[in-house]
């Protein structure tokens, strides 16, 4: 109303998780309204599209990570540091402990593989509604490990001493978690949802449909036996959080330049 450009943004479950028909309907007339639209995956973009933002004024801006913090780095020196054996299959998980993340499937897929992998091991960063939840249901307190949140070097040093992070979402946009693991050399075992597909390839990543612990047990356990190449996973995304800022300060400078 006051004629002040106004960009928007969509990082996921603004767009795919509506609560009630009122909201959508003021999403709908923000997007219209809007000078400018970004999202955090092409997936938005397009459904931002459908829901009533102008095409040639949105632009996809992928998240960016923070190389001198996720890295490669030694994985038996970070399991030294955190208590964690040599021999485990350590599989990470970050994110929030809610039903959208899909952290009860993790734990299905993890009861069902510690038969044929007795070094089998699930660390949880990460907090929410279903922790008490969660530890009730383990059936071997040494199979999983809630270690509740971590600041962003913790999570690296997990990151490092980890085999692989998995990341069973419903839902996603464009998941910091996973960037961090590519980062730091781990690949990634993920549904095949949201934004998650533009982010990975066969060379870093097994995807596998949502909602299912069976596919994710056998997701997981051929990513265990598959000799992943550490270096070619670092250097597979490669975006910074600089690139972010240039992109969207050009999105802005576009919003700009409609006045």
């Amino acid at each position: 109303e006051l004629g002040v450009p106004v960009v928007v943004q969509t990082v996921g479950s603004d767009l795919r998780v509506i609560p009630d028909a009122i909201t959508g309907r003021m999403i709908r007339r923000t997007l219209r309204r809007a000078d400018y639209a970004l999202a955090v995956s092409e997936d938005l973009r397009q459904l931002a599209v459908t829901m009533g933002a102008t095409p040639e004024r949105t632009r996809t801006i992928h998240n960016g990570c923070d190389a001198s913090l996720f890295k490669l780095a030694d994985r038996a020196e970070a399991r030294t540091e955190l208590g964690v054996a040599s021999d485990a299959q350590l599989i990470l998980f970050v994110g929030r402990l809610v039903e959208v993340k899909g952290i009860g499937e993790l734990l299905e897929a993890a009861r069902r593989l510690a038969p044929t992998h007795p070094k089998l091991r699930v660390v949880c960063i990460g907090e929410g509604v279903l922790e008490n939840e969660l530890r009730a249901k383990i059936p071997d307190p040494a199979l999983v490990q809630f270690v509740g949140r971590k600041e962003p070097q913790e999570v690296a040093r997990w990151m490092a001493a980890c085999d692989l992070l998995c990341l069973p979402s419903y839902s996603e946009g464009c998941p910091n978690a996973l960037l961090e693991a590519l980062f730091c050399g781990r690949p990634v075992v993920a549904s095949n949802v949201g934004g998650i597909p533009e982010l990975v390839d066969e060379g870093c990543a097994i995807l596998v449909p949502p909602r299912d612990p069976a596919r994710l047990a056998e997701a997981i356990a051929e990513a265990l036996r598959r000799p992943w190449d550490a270096a070619a996973i670092a250097a597979h995304y490669g975006r910074s959080w600089d690139d972010v800022g240039r992109e969207t300060f050009a999105a802005c400078q576009a919003a700009l330049g409609k006045l």
